[in-house]
């Protein structure tokens, strides 16, 4: 029973998370240029977008 209220406690915490850092939003975008762009090296797209939104801010 403790292992039920220890996940659902991960589980607001991880919820706080996503929400506090707009992370779903975030994702959202990115999937939407991985879809505009179409490369053929999608895994390096997302390196370099993610390289370039860290050094955005």
């Amino acid at each position: 029973m403790a292992t039920t209220m220890d996940d659902e406690q991960s589980l607001k915490e991880c919820e706080a998370y996503v929400q506090e850092h707009n992370i779903q939003q975030l994702l959202k975008e990115t999937i939407i240029h991985l879809c505009i762009h179409r490369p053929d090296n999608p895994i390096g797209f997302l390196k370099e977008y993610f390289t370039k939104l860290d050094e955005v801010g």
